[in-house]
């Protein structure tokens, strides 16, 4: 909102007046991003990524970085005298412009570093309460010892529930066109740089994770269920 409020402030020794606009992008991705992609490859490799959550009809949108490269221009461009100052003081919505399921849009990922994509779907109701007691863990032991959580409620509630918003404005005034993409790219970057399965992990070490995970659900299910007293 800082942005958008500066629009219109005069600059020093009267040299004009700042143009400002705001662009809200969706997830990005795209090879060598830094913030997302790193962990959830993480999170694929060390074999945590055995299942799936939330309604499978979900939607939410991406945004690769060389669109939201093309919007910053034109968005610059826009504020420019020539065009009007369009922009200025404006707010838009930039994505690819595909609604997709969050995890099927990193099946590609997934399987193109050669894992399985898991077949299990948990309800995101426990899910959320998964990263609730991951929250308050965090918050008692954090002092002491600093982890990063699995999950957070609000990652939970952003990657498993519908969200996504209309660009129309931006095709409109800023004349944003997004270009298609896909994951190959960033695929082949991970791989190039030795990420991706080598080997078959052993099946005892399938079945003591499979095992670990299963009794975490089962314990979070449990507790659920009333407290009975003697």
């Amino acid at each position: 909102m800082a942005v958008l409020k500066a629009d219109g402030t005069a600059l020093k020794e009267g040299a004009g007046v700042l143009r400002s606009c705001a662009l809200r992008p969706a997830g990005i991705y795209g090879p060598g991003e830094q913030r997302h992609l790193p962990r959830i490859v993480g999170y694929i490799e060390k074999g945590i990524f055995r299942f799936v959550y939330g309604d499978p009809k979900s939607l939410v949108e991406f945004v690769h970085v060389d669109n939201l490269v093309s919007a910053h221009e034109l968005a610059a461009e826009a504020l420019t005298s020539e065009k009007q100052h369009r922009s200025s003081g404006q707010a838009y919505f930039i994505s690819d412009g595909r609604p997709v399921n969050n995890f099927e849009f990193f099946r590609p990922l997934v399987e193109g570093l050669g894992y399985p994509f898991p077949k299990l779907r948990v309800p995101i109701s426990l899910i959320y309460f998964v990263a609730f007691l991951t929250e308050m863990i965090h918050l008692l032991i954090g002092p002491v010892y600093n982890f990063q959580p699995l999950l957070t409620r609000t990652e939970v509630y952003k990657t498993g529930v519908t969200h996504y918003f209309s660009m129309a404005k931006a095709k409109e005034e800023l004349s944003y066109e997004p270009q298609e993409y896909d994951l190959d790219e960033v695929v082949r970057w991970f791989r190039s740089r030795g990420h991706g399965k080598k080997s078959q992990s052993s099946f005892f070490g399938r079945l003591i994770l499979d095992f670990l995970l299963f009794s975490a659900f089962v314990a979070v299910a449990l507790s659920f269920l009333p407290f009975v007293g003697s």
